[in-house]
């Protein structure tokens, strides 16, 4: 029992040291824009992993087993292992995030957001938020029009004319963003700014041809429908539903949660790689006594 731990001991140790020097180079390649090292120190990762793992629990069939183990007996061994190896990335990451990078956790909280909004970016726009977001574009059109009015641009006369011109064609537009012809298309949140855009532009050039040319009121058209993508960000669907769920993003504010939520990562893959090599361990058993 006492030679079973040392070697569990001795390969967890191990595969711990490994997957933190993994770690630090992680650190250091994200200053490296022009390569991208992280794939390459992620198959590393699962090379360095399941090669210790492998030669920890076959010195433990060689030694204590001899040459004849179970998968249970395997398994079991080769968590306690991963366990070792785990407390070791758990303490060097306190190290890590609390002393040699302590601005690398605001790196993380910042990457755990991009994740997240590209993920987010994917879903399709639901009908609660287009409903949403067509009552806000209106109301964002009607704010526009009276701020013309109180600052004395636009007299009262020349705000009916204008009101009457753009709720005509906020409504085509809604009605054409809401109901697209192309069924197939399928409007991700990400794209949803652009296509709705792209849409005014193609009613807009249609319909300023049409207004007689001495009519002063065009310009203001252009410009209120202009200012929406920039200054309509805060009632875009895809920040109203972020800004709904931001909450959930993983958010470290301390050394110990980061390093705790990271090194897990050490048991959950500990896990997986753990079955197939206790799996091949326990069938090479199984070949060696048929052989036999």
């Amino acid at each position: 029992m006492k030679k079973q731990t040392q070697i569990i001991f001795k390969w967890g140790l191990l595969l711990g040291v490994g997957l933190s020097v993994l770690q630090l180079a992680k650190l250091f390649s994200d200053g490296f824009d022009f390569y991208a090292f992280g794939p390459v120190i992620d198959l590393f990762n699962v090379l360095l992993y399941i090669g210790i793992l492998y030669m920890g629990l076959k010195e433990i069939k060689s030694e204590c087993f001899n040459n004849e183990i179970t998968f249970t007996q395997s398994f079991a061994r080769g968590l306690l292992l991963i366990f070792v190896s785990f407390f070791v990335v758990f303490i060097y990451l306190n190290i890590q995030y609390g002393l040699i990078a302590p601005q690398q956790m605001e790196v993380i909280n910042q990457k755990n957001i991009e994740e997240y909004k590209n993920k987010l970016g994917k879903d399709s726009i639901t009908t609660q938020l287009m409903d949403q977001y067509l009552i806000a574009e209106k109301e964002f059109i009607t704010q526009k029009q009276n701020t013309l009015l109180e600052q004395g641009v636009i007299d009262s006369t020349g705000i009916e004319i204008l009101k009457a011109h753009l709720d005509e064609i906020t409504q085509m537009h809604q009605y054409q963003i809401s109901h697209p012809t192309d069924t197939s298309q399928k409007i991700t949140l990400e794209k949803f700014d652009d296509y709705a855009h792209k849409n005014w532009i193609s009613i807009l050039n249609v319909y300023i041809p049409q207004i007689p040319k001495d009519d002063t009121i065009a310009p203001y058209i252009h410009a209120i429908i202009a200012a929406i993508p920039e200054e309509g960000k805060s009632f875009s669907p895809f920040t109203v539903r972020f800004e709904a769920e931001k909450e959930k993003i993983p958010q470290f504010t301390n050394s110990f949660a980061a390093s705790l939520f990271y090194s897990l990562s050490i048991i959950l893959y500990g896990v997986f790689f753990n079955i197939f090599v206790s799996i091949y361990l326990y069938h090479r058993k199984k070949k060696v006594s048929n052989e036999e």
